[in-house]
C-alpha cells in the first residue's frame, strides 16, 4: 500500500473527506501533505498537535521499510508551517523579556520533543539573542523550556 493510499482511506474511516494526499521527497525527508475542509481539521492535528504526532509515529512504524534514511513527516492543511511561526513569534517575546530582565524566562506553552527541538535550534539562529541559551527542564510531560542568559564560565 501507498502511503497516500493510507492516508487517504484513513480519513475516509474518520468521515473525513480528503482534499488531497501527496508526497514531497527530499533527500532526507519525505513530507505527506494532506489538505482537508478547515472544519475536519482539528480531527487530524488534534490538542497541541498530539493526534498529528501520533499518525506520523504510527505511519513510521508501517512505512519505515519503504523509506530508509529520510525522515517521514505528516502535516495537515500547513499545521506544521504555521506552529512553528506560531512558536517563532513566542520565543521571541520569551527572549526579549529574558534579554530586558537578565532572568530566566519559561516558555509559557507545553510543547513536544520535536517542537522544542525547533525553539532550541531556532534561537541559536538569532543572532540578536546571542547571549541568550535555551533549556529543557523537568521529566516526560513536565518538561518545560526555559531562556536564559548564557552562563560565563570562570575558567576562560
Amino acid at each position: 500500500m501507498q502511503i497516500t493510499d493510507y492516508f487517504s482511506q484513513l480519513c475516509q474511516h474518520c468521515g473525513i473527506s480528503a482534499l488531497s494526499v501527496t508526497e514531497v521527497d527530499t533527500a532526507d525527508k519525505k513530507e505527506v501533505l494532506i489538505s482537508v475542509d478547515p472544519e475536519d481539521a482539528g480531527m487530524l492535528i488534534g490538542r497541541g498537535g498530539e493526534t498529528i504526532l501520533s499518525l506520523q509515529r504510527l505511519a513510521r512504524a508501517s512505512f519505515a521499510s519503504q523509506f530508509p534514511g529520510q525522515r517521514l513527516v505528516i502535516n495537515v492543511n500547513d499545521y506544521r508551517q504555521q506552529r512553528e511561526e506560531k512558536l517563532t513569534q513566542i520565543l521571541r517575546d520569551v527572549a526579549q523579556r529574558a534579554l530586558d530582565t537578565n532572568q530566566s524566562v519559561a516558555f509559557p506553552l507545553q510543547i513536544s520533543s520535536a517542537e522544542r527541538f525547533f525553539v532550541h535550534s531556532k534561537l541559536t539562529e538569532m543572532t540578536e539573542f546571542s547571549s541568550l541559551e535555551s533549556v529543557s527542564v523537568g521529566d516526560g510531560r513536565a518538561r518545560r523550556l526555559i531562556v536564559q542568559p548564557k552562563k560565563v564560565n570562570s575558567d576562560e
